[in-house]
């Protein structure tokens, strides 16, 4: 839900927008009981959300449809229903919105597990034997995708080669009236969603119903002229649905009633434009997707529905756009034969559904358009003629396989040019094949790496299984690759991934605030790792009373035990608090982070109890004079008392749930843990030190980032909106993985005379750990959420992966574990191995989070620094490099364990065809099915 400030804003802006104070409605509404609202304890009358929340559910209510007419009756809420603006004007404009009801639908697809239903369409013209149903084009992607020969109708997800078969309802309304049902023909044109989110279907003029009237076409809704003024009521007729998302089902029951997925009529205005379109406040949920705006006093559409974010506000396509559409007819076609072209295509080219296409004698069906042109028709026939010089011989195969051996180059050349063109081969490349059983062998072959619900025959693709002796393998493409692919088809391929570069940062280390070198003196250290005992040690932390000030930079800041912990510490009179924060919140609300807070309400509830106690500030990782290339990475907060400042925590893990798994001594004892407890939870390594120099310098660097970050404040580069991708699960599959006996660590405590060097970028990372590595003589263990080896790569970077590759060629024991995930498994595993690294002394770890060191059981290199160009060199990262037996030799024994019970050598077997991977804007109502799950645009990039 959006927080409280929000929620105030968005109802003050309803309520303007009426006519009407908002502390005035609300100080008639605040004594009005609301059933099922408890009051906040010892306050008078309800909670101001509680408030809100109801005049929200009298001001943009959402009426049933019974029958093709709409229903203005509403449920009190505790309050008065005639004070309802909404209502008297549905109530005095039902005759208008009742012309436009039976011409609105809801896009049903029978048959798909997925999604049983799509969204909501309406008639929008008429065209020759059928009518024009005007969508989104989110909407149509889910049961239509491109293909070699224009649009088809995708494959039902666990149905074989069973095709969508989309029907339009138009009635499936709360009464028991009976279906109105008309078959979707074809989609002639799907948009970019991104961008233009409009798709238009062929709907059959004969319908399926019960009486005869029933059985035709409402007539198309009328286009409004120009496009609608502020403050215009307007309302929506659709289908809201049941995802509920990230909001409280008891708010939305409110307004929505306990009644979703039938025809809902949702009044509200106009409340701008924005790049995006033009903006309106009327109630909607997923499935609303497709919806008319219509203008309640004339009947006309004045847009067509998008997205929308309840509570804050709804994007609609303005009319004007959709009179541009209809007039230029952008698909072309006014007639068609009742067949397919083989010839490659757009999006926007029109194909008929591929179920009907087969012709008894099993040719090649043959397509003819006919096309507007001025002073008349174009008739469209296609002609191929194949000329042979030579005997009059059978016709040679189409691919030959060829018996003369082939070089591994040659081979993927040739492959690379049968498939340039198929639009479900993503990329070839040359390189090393995996068996049945996900292990990475010695053989090498062509790959053709496919989309996810594409076929793995070689046949399909006109390919041979083996080409000159060279083996052809096919496998699901990993996500940033397909990714790569959908932004170059919406064009969103631009600005997207910014170089790893240098930037803005620059800090005197000879100055002796902020000197580097290493520190030997009496310290404390208490060593301890995620998931068993992170928050153990980070709450003792905090429940420090010795302290006056706390300085805290931080990439993540969401788990709501932290942040009430971070509360209690913050607000006792006379501490003062500082923050610098990344604010990375793209993936929170589900899994172990499904109750996390996002940082923009962290921020202003921290702001607000604390006042002048807490300040803080975005980190500068974006615009032209940005500090940092892409990430504010670092987990550091350093207590103080007066001048003096004397211990502070450092870590791998953000202040997320899941790297901080909420095991508390009361609740979860160490000694009680089971595998099945943690097993969901990141590995991370983190330190707690009692040492004045080193807490004295971190808090220096942090003091200085907060107060060079809040100069830049304001300058930052508008953010992109970019979509995020609907993923299906087989990406997150891992090989399985058996501990036999789960042992959980217990917090290492050292106090003695040690040497320990602060390590940050973009200040010393290489120049510290290069040397480091090298001087190794017996043993490296490494472990990294990231281990990026690419063709281009820094030359800083590349002299950390050669001096690896180098100890790892020369002395016993150099063993790698990585993270990344999103199916880079299988490419980091290869490119490694091509750079020369051993393919038996690596493994995976699905749950890493680590990015830690340990040389010859002597010194260990602990922090937040990734195995990436930027995070080695470019962000703003910390680590300790501490030189002490008995430190490394407690992370020996963690890295293992983790090495025999957890990490593994082999990736997620190809299981074929699953479902295909789509893009969404991260706002959009689209709900996220069963067996799906959404990942931020550029998650996968390690930072």
């Amino acid at each position: 839900m959006p927080d409280l400030d929000e929620l105030r804003d968005f109802v003050d802006g309803v309520l303007r927008r009426d006519g009407q104070d908002l502390e005035a409605v609300k100080s008639a509404a605040r004594t009005a009981p609301i059933p099922g609202v408890e009051p906040v304890p010892g306050a008078p009358g309800k909670s101001e959300s509680a408030t809100l929340e109801a005049i929200i559910s009298l001001h943009r209510p959402v009426f049933a449809v019974s029958d093709d007419l709409v229903q203005p009756e509403l449920t009190s809420n505790g309050l008065d229903p005639e004070a309802s603006e909404m209502k008297k004007l549905v109530e005095a404009n039902a005759a208008r919105i009742n012309g436009t009801i039976r011409a609105i639908g809801r896009i049903d697809l029978p048959g798909d597990e997925v999604y049983p239903w799509a969204g909501t369409g309406w008639l929008i013209d008429t065209e020759l034997g059928s009518d024009i149903i005007a969508t989104n084009a989110h909407v149509a992607v889910l049961f239509a995708e491109a293909s070699a020969s224009g649009i088809d109708f995708r494959k039902l997800p666990f149905a074989g080669d069973k095709l969508e078969a989309p029907i339009l309802d138009f009635r499936r309304e709360k009464s028991a009236a009976p279906p109105r049902r008309f078959k979707v023909l074809e989609v002639i044109y799907i948009g970019t969603p991104n961008q233009l989110d409009v798709a238009f279907l062929r709907v059959a003029k004969a319908g399926e119903a019960a009486e005869n009237a029933d059985r035709l076409l409402a007539k198309p809704l009328s286009l409004a002229a120009s496009d609608p003024a502020q403050g215009l009521a307007v309302a929506t007729i659709g289908y809201p649905g049941t995802d509920r998302g990230d909001y409280d089902v008891e708010t939305l029951m409110r307004v929505f009633g306990n009644v979703f997925d039938t025809k809902r009529c949702s009044p509200g205005r106009i409340m701008g434009r924005d790049p995006r379109g033009i903006t309106h406040d009327c109630s909607s949920m997923p499935g609303s997707s497709g919806s008319a705006v219509i203008d309640v006093q004339t009947g006309e559409v004045v847009g067509l529905h998008f997205q929308g974010t309840p509570f804050r506000s709804n994007h609609a396509v303005p009319v004007t756009t959709l009179q541009t559409l209809i007039r230029e007819r952008p698909w072309h076609i006014v007639a068609r034969t009742d067949v397919r072209s083989e010839q490659a295509g757009d999006a926007q080219v029109p194909i008929r559904n591929q179920s009907d296409l087969d012709d008894d004698d099993g040719a090649a069906p043959m397509k003819v358009s006919i096309v507007d042109s001025k002073g008349g028709v174009r008739i469209t026939l296609p002609l191929e003629i194949t000329v042979r010089i030579g005997s009059s011989g059978d016709a040679a195969p189409q691919h030959t396989k060829s018996d003369a051996p082939l070089s591994l180059e040659a081979a993927t050349k040739q492959i690379d040019g049968l498939v340039a063109k198929h639009p479900n081969v993503v990329r070839v490349r040359a390189t090393y094949l995996f068996d049945a059983n996900g292990k990475l062998t010695d053989k090498k072959g062509v790959v053709l790496l496919v989309r996810p619900e594409a076929s793995r025959n070689a046949a399909d693709y006109g390919v041979p299984v083996t080409l000159g002796g060279v083996p052809v393998s096919l496998e699901m493409v990993d996500l940033p690759s397909l990714a790569s692919k959908l932004a170059g088809e919406n064009t969103l391929d631009s600005g997207l991934e910014a170089p790893a570069t240098m930037q803005a940062y620059k800090r005197n280390l000879k100055d002796e605030r902020f000197n580097l070198d290493p520190v030997t003196a009496d310290m404390t250290l208490v060593l301890h790792v995620s998931p068993e005992a992170g928050w153990r040690e980070l709450s003792k932390f905090f429940g420090s009373a010795d302290c006056d000030s706390i300085t805290i930079g931080m990439y993540n800041f969401t788990a709501p035990h932290i942040i009430e912990a971070v509360r209690a510490a913050i607000t006792p009179d006379g501490r003062n608090t500082i923050l610098t924060l990344d604010r990375k919140t793209d993936d929170i609300g589900k899994g172990n982070k499904a109750d996390d807070w996002p940082e923009e309400k962290v921020m202003k509830s921290l702001k607000r109890d604390a006042k002048d106690q807490f300040d803080w500030t975005p980190a500068s990782v974006s615009g032209k004079g940005r500090l940092f290339s892409t990430s504010y990475h670092i987990k550091v907060a350093v207590l103080g008392k007066g001048e003096a400042y004397d211990r502070f925590w450092l870590s791998s893990g953000n202040w997320a749930s899941s790297n901080q798994a909420p095991f508390g001594d009361a609740d979860h004892p160490l000694e009680d843990l089971t595998w099945s407890d943690v097993k969901t939870y990141d590995r991370d390594w983190h330190a707690v030190v009692r040492c004045e120099p080193l807490a004295t310098t971190f808090h220096n660097h942090l003091k200085q980032d907060f107060v060079d970050c809040r100069e830049l404040e304001g300058e930052e580069a508008a953010t992109p909106l970019l979509p995020e991708l609907i993923v299906p699960e087989d990406y997150f599959l891992e090989a399985p993985r058996a501990v036999r006996e789960y042992k959980a660590f217990a917090p290492k405590v050292l106090k003695k005379k040690m040497t320990v060097q602060p390590v940050l970028t973009p200040d010393n990372y290489p120049e510290v750990v290069i040397p480091l590595i090298k001087s190794a003589r017996d043993s490296v263990l490494f472990i990294n959420q990231s281990f990026d080896v690419k063709e281009e790569m820094p030359p800083h970077y590349q002299k950390l992966l050669e001096a690896l590759l180098d100890r790892q060629q020369k002395i016993r024991d150099v063993r790698i574990i990585f993270r990344s995930g999103y199916g880079k498994e299988r490419d980091i595993f290869r490119n490694a191995v091509e750079f020369g690294f051993d393919k038996d002394k690596i493994r995976f770890y699905g749950t890493c989070h680590t990015k830690g060191i340990v040389v010859d059981g002597q010194k260990v290199l602990l922090g937040s620094q990734n195995w990436t160009g930027s995070g080695t060199k470019f962000n703003r990262d910390a680590s300790l490099l501490i030189e002490d037996k008995e430190a490394a030799e407690y992370f020996t024994e963690i890295f293992e364990f983790d090495w025999k019970n957890v990490a593994t050598d082999r990736v997620a077997p190809d299981h074929g065809p699953s479902r295909p991977v789509r893009t969404r804007h991260s706002d959009e109502e689209a709900p996220v099915p069963l067996g799906f799950r959404t990942v931020a645009w550029g998650a996968w990039e390690g930072t």
